[in-house]
């Protein structure tokens, strides 16, 4: 059984939609999560959602402010 994950940060960016010759399509996303430990650096993650789930992104505007679970 996988370990879900828990981050909370702002969409910074949200690419195409990816289709493949097979069907399958996927859609990446960024978000920026500040650093806990107040650095100036923040981390920037790549997420990706599949098939069904990449219209969510379609929802929600750039600079939003999200909690993403993931595993």
């Amino acid at each position: 059984m996988s370990e879900k994950h828990t981050l909370t940060g702002t969409i910074t960016h949200k690419m195409d939609l990816q289709t493949f010759d097979s069907g399958f399509t996927k859609r990446e996303f960024v978000v920026c999560v500040p650093d806990q430990n107040n650095s100036k650096y923040d981390q920037r993650i790549k997420l990706e959602l599949l098939k069904d789930k990449c219209a969510i992104l379609d929802k929600i505007p750039l600079n939003s402010k999200v909690t993403v679970h993931f595993n």
